[in-house]
């Protein structure tokens, strides 16, 4: 009688212990988010890192950003945008079917959301504008970009190429 009341606070522990484990991890990922949040961050760290620098600082980095998420009912398509000394995490959501796709429409639903805003502070304070250059134009504080399906390992240059502009140029590569 005593053995099988231990063995069943033994099972008892260890089913409390998986289920903390796998909520925990839930939460955790729910809360902080994914590798998304985390390019995001990084981005955001190097860009007001790079505008306490002086002209003429160079840096690269690495980062990986997701191109999507699939879901049960959507697809979330994600990109990075700076505007006005904010560096923001977007999503652009698509339906996986016509059902949702309708439901999204009667309830007025929005393709695209904000989901994570960090302030380009240091950038700010200092008035420093983040660039980036395209084949035609250059654009700063106002631009967005996003890796591809398949090259969602991005490779940033930031160069501090004038005493109130940061550059920042990236490439794409296929994930490891």
């Amino acid at each position: 009688m005593a053995n099988n009341t231990i063995i069943g606070v033994i099972i008892a522990i260890i089913v409390v212990g998986i289920m903390v484990l796998t909520f925990g991890s839930f939460f955790t990922q729910a809360l902080s988010g994914g590798s998304e949040y985390k390019a995001a961050t990084d981005i955001a760290d190097v860009l007001n890192g790079a505008c306490m620098e002086g002209q003429g600082y160079v840096t690269t980095f690495n980062v990986f950003l997701p191109d999507s998420k699939s879901g049960q009912a959507h697809n979330s398509y994600f990109y990075i945008a700076v505007s006005n000394y904010t560096l923001l995490l977007r999503s652009r959501t698509e339906a996986t079917d016509i059902i949702t796709s309708f439901v999204d429409f009667a309830i007025n639903r929005p393709g695209e959301s904000t989901l994570k805003t960090i302030q380009l502070k240091t950038c700010r304070d200092k008035g420093v504008q983040v660039c980036i250059k395209s084949d035609t134009e250059k654009k700063c504080n106002d631009f967005q970009f996003e890796s591809n399906e398949g090259e969602e390992s991005l490779t940033f240059a930031v160069n501090r190429t004038g005493i109130k502009e940061l550059d920042l140029n990236y490439t794409r590569a296929a994930s490891a």
